[in-house]
């Protein structure tokens, strides 16, 4: 299809990306209005061939046009997004302080870049600000006389080192971090004790032994992240939970950088109230929850762009599965409404990624009230995506939920090639673990068997396999133990789900 990354850019703009790069665009020749008409016919186009957009314009200027069009197209990008990023603020304060310079308006240029340094101090922008110094001694040979000159010079000079000793320090924690999480996505969770002594080893490094070695707030952020990861990745879920906690906390002791890292700190506290759910410290997750509602007031400004779309995440699929884990399922299907109402406020900005998980928990509540036939329109989305490259093991839950309300339904003479087709989608996506296997065993032979019989079967089967973790993982997302309990003694599954949370 495309090649250029012109044609890609332009359809990811938003309806306000657009406008601004128009309205930035001059009239005044030809060549500019050629920009703004092939602009206009990537816009309006479907997935179209390269050439087809190119036939207006003469062939000896299409790599000209597509080029500049492509930075021009950027340009417009920075310039809009510039407002409010510090960076881009502190890098700005620079340029002007460095116009100033040329000019040999000395004094004008140092308050500019002692503006520039106490934001980028402020915010932990090491490299500008080492930058900043090294201007601010340059600049001082010609503000000062001798006598006053060396004072300053070595004062900028000793903030200077500060800075760099920061920027190398928090550099380290970057490298051990990585280390760490390289392993998990390579090794996952820990299941005996020669893989969590391998976990250990990573964190055998002094910096990851005490906080206090982080030189700065974003070497304790990933001080703590990483603590985190290893201790869930060791099994040890209440310390994982606190160390998400202390992150908040840490947080919110630097509100700037709330607002200044919306979307790492929405992350944070997506994780923070996951884990509690996980722990089932439902009283202090809900109470998380709705601390949350609260996030856009404490921002001081509308939420935008990713922050719009983690924030929706947070606050609506945690409360959606709280709701789930409590047994609470009438409640979450009265609360789809007002989530679909958001999504469809949200419209294109909210990919598909987001919406899987939802299509999933709909499907769950709608099935534990016997709602088999709304479940299964919600499961559909699910089922027919064949894209392996994200979120796998949503979809592996969906499909054996899947067969499940086949089973429910009735169509017991389509769960043998739904198990087929099954099993083949599990092994291109990965290996089978014992739980999937019992159960695509189960529906593969229970229309022929005693159900009763292997339904007891099934139930002693996944109980003995559960101290695994990825059948663990398995369970936690779909209680097949109460399901098998609601069919042995004749409850619903709403009935049984509830027996056995109390239990």
């Amino acid at each position: 299809m495309n090649r250029h990354p012109l044609f890609r850019l332009v359809l990811s703009l938003s309806k306000s990306e657009k406008r601004h790069f128009k309205l930035s665009q001059p009239y005044s020749s030809q060549r500019e209005s050629q920009y703004v008409r092939l602009f206009d016919r990537i816009e309006k186009s479907r997935p179209s061939k390269e050439d087809e957009l190119m036939e207006p314009f003469a062939p000896n200027q299409h790599g000209v046009l597509k080029n500049q069009l492509f930075h021009k197209v950027l340009d417009s990008l920075v310039d809009q997004h510039r407002e409010g990023q510090v960076y881009g603020e502190v890098q700005l304060l620079i340029q002007k302080s460095d116009v100033l310079y040329q000019r040999r308006l000395f004094q004008a240029a140092e308050q500019l870049l002692k503006k520039a340094a106490k934001k980028a101090s402020k915010f932990e922008l090491f490299e500008t600000l080492i930058t900043i110094y090294q201007r601010l001694k340059r600049l001082y040979i010609f503000i000062l006389g001798v006598g006053e000159r060396a004072h300053h010079i070595q004062r900028f000079w000793e903030l200077e080192q500060k800075a760099i000793s920061q920027l190398a320090n928090l550099r380290e924690m970057e490298w051990l971090s990585m280390q760490v999480f390289d392993w998990y996505y390579r090794h996952h969770y820990a299941s005996n004790e020669e893989e969590k002594q391998a976990y250990f080893r990573l964190l055998e490094h002094p910096f990851l032994q005490d906080i206090k070695l982080a030189e700065s707030f974003s070497a304790q952020v990933i001080f703590l992240n990483t603590l985190g990861l290893f201790n869930d990745c060791i099994g040890e879920k209440v310390t994982c939970v606190q160390c998400r906690a202390d992150l908040i906390q840490l947080y919110q002791v630097h509100p700037h950088f709330i607002k200044a890292r919306a979307t790492q700190y929405l992350a944070v506290y997506n994780n923070w109230l996951l884990g509690l759910i996980h722990l089932k410290d439902y009283p202090e997750a809900w109470k998380a929850l709705e601390q949350a509602i609260s996030f856009p007031q404490q921002l001081g400004r509308a939420l935008k762009g990713e922050e719009e779309m983690m924030w929706f995440r947070l606050y609506h699929a945690l409360r959606l599965e709280m709701y789930i884990r409590q047994g609470k399922f009438q409640a979450a299907v009265d609360s789809i409404p007002e989530t679909k109402a958001e999504m469809e406020r949200l419209g294109k900005k909210l990919n598909e990624v987001f919406k899987f998980p939802f299509y999933y928990f709909f499907a769950y509540a709608f099935f534990a009230l016997g709602r088999y036939k709304e479940a299964l329109d919600w499961l559909e989305p699910l089922i027919h995506k064949d894209d392996l490259t994200f979120r796998t093991e949503l979809f592996r839950f969906a499909r054996l939920l899947h067969l499940a309300l086949h089973f429910e339904l009735g169509n017991h003479e389509l769960l043998g090639a739904l198990c087929r087709s099954t099993r083949r989608y599990f092994k291109k996506s990965g290996t089978l673990n014992a739980a999937e296997e019992l159960l695509l065993d189960f529906w593969r032979k229970v229309p022929h068997a005693d159900r009763r019989m292997a339904l007891q079967a099934l139930g002693k089967e996944l109980r003995i396999v559960a101290q695994d973790r990825e059948t663990t993982a398995q369970l936690h997302h779909f209680h097949y133990l109460a399901w098998i309990d609601g069919h042995l003694y004749s409850r619903s599954f709403l009935q049984a789900y509830q027996l056995a949370n109390r239990s």
